[in-house]
């Protein structure tokens, strides 16, 4: 799992006797289905970190790069550090500990993604259309991640594996849960419009509703891209499968008449 975190680093060295940091910034050129930590070669100014203490990021190419099968846990900074050719006491002047660097690299990749989907699908569209076209968007965005973005499916499984056993704190995720602001907010607002509409279902609390439907479609994208299911077969493309969760969910989250 190092060589996820690595890239993030990888073309950083000390650019000034400040010991100003330097990262590539590449020039977008690959397919949306590579894997999306990948290492660059040109380069430009990264300032340690904003006032808010989230990393400031640049976007890297997405070229292709084998993930291993390796957990976070075991992997040491140093491991990090020597992979991206950076040293250790660089690494540790911008980041304190794994975690922080852990969720840094989570939350930069998720909000990258969101940006994207946002983009495509506004906050600020969410009355123009009924609640239940907006539910089955998001369903059908989960589906899309498994076939473009596999690898920060993968991330994200290991990333909660590694919280939830570490014994993290709720305040050390902050910088996680910002990142998620407009999935938090497209789904509140979601549920308040099939109120109104009724498309969906608002029998069932709000987060249980979207546990077992929106959270069970993510879910059931990560084991599938992860591998982690029955006879499973590397290199098939399991989406008709994933469609077919889909509609189980739609149907039971269809309003009935």
């Amino acid at each position: 799992i190092w060589l996820w975190l690595t890239p993030y680093l990888s073309s950083f060295h000390a650019s000034s006797p400040m010991g100003e940091m330097t990262a590539a910034v590449p020039t977008h050129q690959a397919s949306s289905s590579a894997p999306l930590f990948a290492a660059s070669n040109s380069s430009s100014t990264l300032s340690s970190r904003s006032s808010t203490g989230t990393p400031q990021l640049f976007s890297s190419s997405m070229q292709d790069l084998r993930v291993t099968p390796r957990r976070i846990e075991p992997v040491s900074m140093g491991e990090i550090a020597s992979a991206a050719g950076i040293g250790r006491a660089t690494l540790f002047r911008y980041y304190a500990n794994k975690l922080e660097l852990v969720v840094a690299v989570c939350a930069a990749k998720w909000k990258e993604y969101l940006d994207e989907l946002d983009a495509k699908r506004p906050l600020s569209s969410i009355g123009d259309i009924p609640a239940i076209d907006r539910f089955t968007f998001t369903l059908d965005s989960y589906i899309d991640m498994y076939r473009y973005h596999k690898d920060l499916l993968q991330y994200n499984d290991n990333f909660n594996h590694y919280v939830t056993h570490e014994g993290v704190r709720e305040e050390q995720l902050e910088e996680f849960h910002a990142s998620l602001y407009s999935v938090d907010t497209r789904l509140e607002w979601m549920y308040e419009k099939a109120k109104e509409d009724h498309t969906f279902r608002t029998d069932i609390p709000r987060e249980e509703f979207f546990r077992v439907t929106v959270h069970t479609m993510m879910t059931a994208c990560a084991y599938y891209a992860g591998g982690f299911i029955w006879g499973a077969e590397d290199n098939k493309d399991y989406t008709p499968e994933l469609l077919r969760i889909k509609e189980m969910i739609l149907n039971y989250a269809k309003t009935l008449e």
